[in-house]
Parts: structure tokens; sequence; C-alpha cells
């Protein structure tokens, strides 16, 4: 298993996380069941998941902690797929979250380490903002939970409104098709917009600031060192 995952990221860590996440955007709203029990859903968040290990594969201290939490993950999801119910939920997105925010931190630890800016850093950039965003979701997807009605959407558009308001809000801006309803859902709404901004701003800084220093954009053989 370990020997297959190092095959199939070979050429980049964060690729396929960056595919995958991508795909969890894309696909679910192309077919025809939309809530949080849609098997697109559940088959390109599982391969998300499986792809954090993979971008992940050369952190010695995440690898073994990583495999635990990801292996939780993944029952989780299809768990949840199969039986359903509001406790584990709860406990499905709490464990998202977590894991979600290992990798955001591992993402955001890379960028700052690395002295030169190379295909990877970006591709990194990219996944660190986009897994921001499903953070977002789940935390907002906790809030309609526990708080019925806090966005004013239906259940049978449970995902797709809420995945798409968080990366919306996420980088402001805010088309007011769905508004947050109670006070905990305005909160949360405003810290998913500060943290958006706060990113993409230091992104940016530390992107810019790393090329003025080293303006040589490597290879794809030397940024894999």
């Amino acid at each position: 298993m370990k020997q297959f995952l190092e095959w199939l990221a070979s050429k980049n860590n964060f690729s396929l996380l960056f595919f995958f996440l991508s795909m969890g955007l894309v696909v679910p709203p192309m077919v025809e069941q939309t809530a949080l029990h849609s098997p697109a859903f559940q088959l390109c968040f599982s391969l998300a998941i499986l792809s954090g290990v993979v971008a992940m594969r050369k952190e010695g201290e995440f690898i073994n902690f990583g495999l635990t939490v990801s292996v939780v993950c993944l029952s989780l999801v299809w768990l949840d797929y199969m039986i359903g119910g509001a406790v584990l939920k709860i406990i499905s997105l709490g464990l998202y979250i977590v894991y979600f925010c290992i990798l955001f931190y591992k993402t955001t630890h890379l960028i700052l380490s690395k002295d030169q800016i190379s295909n990877q850093l970006l591709i990194a950039g990219i996944a660190g903002y986009m897994l921001l965003g499903y953070i977002s979701a789940f935390a907002l997807m906790l809030v309609q939970i526990s708080y019925p009605q806090s966005f004013g959407i239906s259940d049978d558009k449970f995902l797709q409104d809420l995945i798409y308001f968080a990366f919306v809000t996420l980088s402001t801006v805010g088309y007011g098709d769905i508004t947050p309803e109670t006070s905990v859902a305005k909160s949360v709404s405003v810290l998913i917009g500060v943290a958006g901004q706060m990113y993409l701003t230091l992104l940016v800084a530390l992107l810019v600031g790393k090329y003025l220093q080293n303006p040589t954009l490597p290879s794809s053989d030397e940024k894999s060192d």
C-alpha cells in the first residue's frame, strides 16, 4: 500500500490533493442527488482524504498519525452514507475538520519552510486555500445541524449550498443568495471571511518575497528534492 501511494504521487506531492478537492466541488452539483449522502461526493471526498496522506508522505511524524486518522475518516464517510443520523454526522464532521486542519497546517508549514518558489509550492498554496474552504464548509454544516435553519436552506441541498456558501464567504464575494440567520452562523461566517483574506494576503506576500529572493523557478526534478 505504501509503495502504491509513493508511485501515485511521484510527480507532485499536492497535485492529487488539489485534483480531488476540485472534483469534490465540481462533481456533486452535476449529479441529481445533492444532499450530504451523494455517492459522488462520498467518492471524491474519500479520494481527497487518501490524497492528503499521499501529499504528506515525506512527513515522517505525520504519516503514521495521518494514516490512522484518514482510515477513521474513510470509515465514517461510508458509515454516514449507509447509516446516517445526526450524531454520526456531527462526529464525522468534527473529525473531518481535525484531519483537514492537520493537512492545512502541514501545507502552510511547507510553504513557510521553502526558500525557493516551485511548481509544488504554488500548487500547495492553492490546495491550502481549498482545504480552508472545506474546513469552513464542514464548520457551517455543524452549525446547520446544531442550529437548524441557520442559513434558510433545504435539506435536499444541504451539501451543495453550504460548500458554495463557504467558498463564496471565504473569497468575500458575498452574492447574498444565502445568508446566515442566527448569531452563531453570522459569527462563523465572519471568521471564515477574515480567514480567507488573511490567507490570501499572507500567501501572496510570502510567494512574492520568496520569488524576489530566488527568482529562478526550479525544474520538476529540483523541486522534488
